[in-house]
């Protein structure tokens, strides 16, 4: 079972849909460089409208659950 147990919060503003990978990897170098951990896991509503197959190839090569 997983938990949202962190209480970090951070908010980047997207025009376009296709913007949504490289915010996410800007946002997990940003979660590595202040606390000194990685993303574990990434949830989503799995209508998958955010998440190219370059997205999905990111996810599993940094062993981030979906």
């Amino acid at each position: 079972m997983y938990g949202d147990h962190s209480r970090y919060v951070y908010v980047y503003l997207i025009k376009h849909k296709y913007e949504s990978f490289e915010m996410f990897k800007e946002f997990s170098s940003e979660v590595k460089k202040q606390i000194g951990k990685s993303i574990m896991i990434f949830r989503f509503d799995r209508d998958g409208e955010y998440l190219s197959q370059d997205f999905q190839d990111y996810l599993k090569n940094n062993v981030i659950l979906s």
